[in-house]
C-alpha cells in the first residue's frame, strides 16, 4: 500500500475484543463509541478543527443555513493493514491517485454519523428534501484557524464506493455531485465563517433505514499527498438513529457491538461488513 503504510503492532485477531475508550472527545453524545485500532489508548488522538471542535475526518451534512456535520455516533480509527478488505474498484482508485513520486500519508476510518437534518436542496430548480454532501472541510483544512475573516480554497479528489441507501445526483453540473465508484475533483472551500459550496451531494432513499458506503479523498500539494477512506454508516431517520444508538451505548467493545447491530434487521449487512473489516 505504499510507503506511509505502518507496521502494525496491534494483533488483527485480537480487535473485536479491543474496549472502547473511557474517556470521550469532540461529541455530544454520551454514548458514543469512539477506538482507536492505530494508537490504542485512553482517548482518540484525532486531530480537532478549531473553534467547532470536531474531528479532523470525513464527514456528513446537509447544505444550508446550518451546514455543519451530522457528528458521529461512532467513530474508529483502524489501521492501514485492514484497506486490504475493501472494495477492489476503491483499492484501485486509492493506488491510482496522485503523484506516486510524493510522500503519502493514508488514513483510515469506520463513521457511524447521527441523522442528518433534511432541507430543501439550494440548487436551481431542484425541491429535494433527500440530499446531503460530503464534507471534507476539516479533514482538508485540518490546521487553519477558523474566523469570519478566513478564507481557503482547494481542489480534492473524491468519490464514494459499494453505496447502499444512496445514488448519485447533480452529476450533470460542473462541480457537482460527489461521483461513485470512481474519483473527481470537487472544490472545498472555506469563507467568512462557512464551509462551502453546495457541492459533492448524494441521495438518499426515502424507504431505506439506513444508508452504508465507502468514501476516498485525496489532497494532493507540493510536498505531500494526503488520502483517508472511511466506511459511512448514515441512518436515514432519526428513529433509526436512536435504534442505533441504542445498541452502540450498550456495547463496551467491538464484539459486542457487532452482535448488537446484527440484532437490528436492517443493519445485518452493515454488521457483517464490520466483522469483515475488522477480522483477518
Amino acid at each position: 500500500f505504499g510507503p506511509d503504510m505502518e507496521t502494525q503492532l496491534l494483533p488483527v485477531g485480537h480487535m473485536l475484543n479491543l474496549t472502547k475508550n473511557s474517556t470521550l472527545v469532540s461529541t455530544f453524545f454520551e454514548g458514543a463509541f469512539q477506538l482507536s485500532l492505530k494508537n490504542p489508548g485512553s482517548t482518540l488522538d484525532i486531530a480537532t478543527f478549531d473553534v467547532f471542535g470536531f474531528h479532523c475526518v470525513p464527514h456528513v451534512g446537509v447544505y444550508g443555513e446550518d451546514y455543519v456535520p451530522a457528528l458521529p455516533l461512532v467513530l474508529i480509527e483502524m489501521p492501514t493493514t485492514q484497506l486490504s478488505k475493501l472494495p477492489s474498484n476503491l483499492i484501485t482508485k486509492l493506488h491510482g491517485t496522485g503523484d506516486p513520486s510524493l510522500p503519502t500519508t493514508t488514513e483510515f476510518y469506520i463513521i457511524f454519523h447521527s441523522a442528518t437534518n433534511p432541507s430543501v436542496c439550494q440548487h436551481f430548480l431542484c425541491d429535494n428534501h433527500n440530499e446531503a454532501n460530503m464534507m471534507y472541510h476539516a479533514w482538508t483544512f485540518p490546521e487553519i484557524k477558523f474566523d469570519m475573516d478566513v478564507v481557503a480554497s482547494t481542489d480534492v479528489w473524491m468519490g464514494v464506493f459499494d453505496a447502499q441507501g444512496i445514488t448519485p445526483v447533480h452529476l450533470n453540473l460542473v462541480d457537482g455531485g460527489v461521483p461513485f465508484e470512481g474519483v473527481e475533483k470537487r472544490n472545498v472551500v472555506i469563507h467568512h465563517g462557512a464551509f462551502s459550496p453546495e457541492n459533492a451531494q448524494f441521495q438518499m432513499d426515502d424507504k431505506a433505514s439506513v444508508c452504508s458506503f465507502f468514501s476516498l479523498a485525496v489532497h494532493e500539494s507540493p510536498q505531500i499527498i494526503r488520502k483517508v477512506v472511511a466506511y459511512h454508516i448514515l441512518p436515514r431517520y432519526e428513529i433509526n438513529a436512536d435504534e442505533i444508538s441504542a445498541v452502540v451505548s450498550k456495547a463496551n467493545n467491538l464484539s459486542e457491538l457487532v452482535t448488537g447491530l446484527s440484532t437490528i434487521d436492517y443493519m445485518t449487512n452493515v454488521a457483517k461488513k464490520l466483522s469483515t473489516i475488522l477480522t483477518s
